[in-house]
């Protein structure tokens, strides 16, 4: 079988001329390359060098990348890209169409304006869309609300979405987004055998360093962690306020240590060391996969309640923050982190299993390539 991922997912040349593209998503190519034939991935390649340390080259031989110019962003110029590249990749796309036997479009995302809707009415190619953001999010960005609309409404291949939601279409599937193999299982459980819950507790924050991810929020609540025990805190990414971040923490009681991005393995060393996975979000995300991956270290998930979160994180696992009842910090304050962490943990860590690359294959099996009708 040959696989047509069509993303938005950038992609970068390293040193040594090798592809390089965000982790995360490499690894979930680079797992159906290695299960379910070659994969051919239309992707944009920026010209920015070096590469970030989160991304990776891919590491299955199965795959071909194939680059689109990069678009998107913001002022105009930026959007007007979106518009000028338009036909350079409606060509690209269609011309690796003939040599696939299935495509996967990854939405939300600027081209999906036009791709979704000419995918739909232009190819009989079967095919499934995942729409890895907020499916049930009510302000949604324009485009994102159109892209949503159209993949619900107005075609019938497979979606794949974050969570499961009333009046859900036959057509559209909840996919857990995948992000640990077995050996992650196996390594996260050594991990926390060993790990200790009592004494100062460190915790983690792992994204955009950007206040709808909450870093901000997060900062403005060092002193309540403190209080509770907390006295370090670890921020693994970046972003354009990360120099307003550091001077913000610099009297602050509680250590801060900023990472910039780091790679898969340098990451998981944090979650070694940590107990708390800090995720105070209001973004437009469907669910961050390092809740799962922090979750399998053994870190206690602090997360808010939006999009697919409380469907599998609530007092059991982890601690929930109603984002409509009262600020983060109010909630933190009101929050023991002192006892039954170790049981929490462990509860989070049973969640963490539903996000394997084999359960996401299961599911792939059962509802994308073993359909049997498929007039789109």
């Amino acid at each position: 079988m040959i696989i047509l991922v069509i993303s938005h997912t950038e992609h970068y040349l390293d040193p040594t001329g090798k592809v390089c593209g965000w982790g995360p998503t490499v690894r979930e190519i680079d797992h159906l390359a290695n299960t379910h034939g070659k994969v051919i991935h239309v992707a944009c390649l920026s010209k920015k060098t070096p590469p970030p340390r989160s991304s990776s080259p891919y590491e299955s031989g199965n795959v071909e990348f194939i680059g689109i110019p990069s678009f998107g962003g913001t002022g105009l110029h930026n959007k007007l890209q979106v518009i000028i590249t338009a036909p350079i990749i409606i060509k690209t796309v269609f011309t690796q169409l003939k040599r696939a036997d299935i495509f996967q479009f990854r939405a939300p995302t600027a081209m999906g304006i036009y791709l979704i809707p000419v995918l739909t009415w232009f190819s009989s190619k079967w095919g499934w869309f995942k729409y890895a953001g907020n499916w049930i999010q009510k302000k949604k960005p324009m485009s994102y609300a159109f892209q949503k609309k159209f993949l619900e409404l107005y075609q019938k291949r497979p979606v794949t979405v974050n969570g499961n939601w009333q009046g859900q279409k036959s057509h559209v599937f909840t996919f857990e987004n995948p992000s640990l193999s077995l050996l992650d299982l196996k390594k996260g459980e050594e991990c926390f055998l060993i790990k200790k819950y009592e004494g100062p507790l460190t915790a983690c924050f792992v994204g955009r360093l950007e206040k709808p991810k909450g870093v901000e929020r997060i900062i403005k609540s060092l002193h309540v962690l403190s209080e509770k025990g907390v006295k370090e805190v670890h921020f693994v990414g970046d972003g354009n306020l990360s120099k307003e971040y550091k001077s913000l923490v610099i009297n602050s009681s509680v250590k801060c240590h900023f990472h910039g991005f780091l790679n898969k393995l340098e990451i998981s060393e944090i979650y070694r060391c940590s107990h708390l996975l800090l995720l105070p979000t209001t973004a437009s995300e469907g669910f961050p996969k390092v809740i799962a991956e922090a979750a399998n270290y053994g870190c206690v998930p602090v997360v808010s309640n939006v999009s697919s979160i409380p469907q599998y994180i609530n007092e059991t696992n982890g601690f929930i923050w109603d984002v409509t009842a009262s600020t983060f910090e109010n909630f933190l304050s009101s929050t023991v982190f002192d006892s039954g962490l170790r049981n929490k943990a462990q509860s989070a860590r049973l969640v963490s299993r539903l996000f394997t690359f084999r359960a996401f294959s299961e599911k792939l099996d059962k509802w994308v390539f073993n359909q049997s009708d498929r007039d789109s």
